[in-house]
C-alpha cells in the first residue's frame, strides 16, 4: 500500500512539474515567436534600426524565459507555506500585463486584492491562469484588446481575462496553430486541486472569457 502511495505522489508531482514548465515556456517561448516574427518583417522591409531594437528585446525575453524556468524549478524546490500578501500577487499579475504591453498587445488592467492574504499555492495559482490566458489571447486573438481585473469579493478572489474573439480579417501568426490544449487542461488540474475554487473557460458574447475564483481570507 505504500509502494501505491509513494508512486501515486510521485505521478502527482510529476504533473505538476510538467504544467509549470509547460506554462513557462510557452509564455516566454510564445513571446519570442512573435518578436521573431516583427523582426522579420522588419528585414524585408529594410528598416534596419528597428531590426536591431527588436533584436535586443528577443534577446532580453530569452534572457526573462530562463531566469522564469529557474525560478518555477526552485518554487518546486522551496514552498515554505507562507501565506502571500494580495500586493504581491497583484504585482506579479501587473507585470504579466507589462510583459504583453512590451509586445504591443493593449491590456486594460484593473488589479485590486482587497489586502488578501493567500496561500502560496492559490497565488500560483492566479498567476499561471493569467498567464496562460495572456498567451492564449496573444495567441489566438492577434491584435485585439485583452482586459485583465482581479477583485475581491468577501471571502473570494477574482481574476478575469477576456478579449474580443479573432475575426475572418484579423492576422494569423504561425504561433496560433501550436497549443496542444496542455495549457487549460493544466489550469482545469490546478484549480480543482484547491478546494472552493471554480474555472470558467471559454467563449460567450463574441468574446473568450477566463475566470477563476479562488478563496482567500
Amino acid at each position: 500500500m505504500q509502494t501505491e502511495r509513494t508512486r501515486s505522489a510521485a505521478l502527482d508531482e510529476r504533473a505538476r512539474i510538467a504544467r509549470d514548465l509547460h506554462d513557462t515556456l510557452a509564455h516566454s517561448l510564445g513571446a519570442l515567436v512573435v518578436q521573431l516574427d516583427a523582426v522579420e518583417a522588419l528585414a524585408e522591409a529594410g528598416r534596419t534600426d528597428e531590426v536591431l531594437a527588436r533584436a535586443r528585446s528577443a534577446r532580453a525575453l530569452a534572457a526573462e524565459g530562463l531566469v522564469e524556468a529557474r525560478r518555477a524549478v526552485q518554487t518546486l524546490r522551496d514552498d515554505t507555506g507562507e501565506p502571500v500578501d494580495g500586493r504581491a500577487v497583484e504585482q506579479l499579475l501587473g507585470d504579466l500585463v507589462e510583459g504583453e504591453r512590451a509586445l504591443g498587445t493593449v491590456v486594460s488592467a484593473r488589479l485590486e486584492s482587497g489586502g488578501a492574504r493567500l496561500e502560496p499555492a492559490v497565488a500560483e495559482v492566479l498567476r499561471r491562469a493569467a498567464q496562460e490566458a495572456l498567451t492564449n489571447a496573444r495567441k489566438h486573438a492577434p491584435g485585439r484588446p485583452v482586459a485583465v481585473t482581479l477583485s475581491r469579493s468577501a471571502a473570494v478572489l477574482v481574476l478575469e481575462v477576456s478579449n474580443p474573439l479573432a475575426g475572418p480579417g484579423d492576422p494569423v501568426r504561425a504561433l496560433a496553430g501550436t497549443g496542444t490544449g496542455a495549457g487549460i487542461a493544466g489550469m482545469r488540474e490546478r484549480v480543482a486541486a484547491l478546494p472552493g475554487s471554480t474555472l470558467q473557460v471559454g467563449a460567450a458574447d463574441g468574446r473568450f472569457l477566463v475566470r477563476v475564483e479562488v478563496p482567500v481570507s
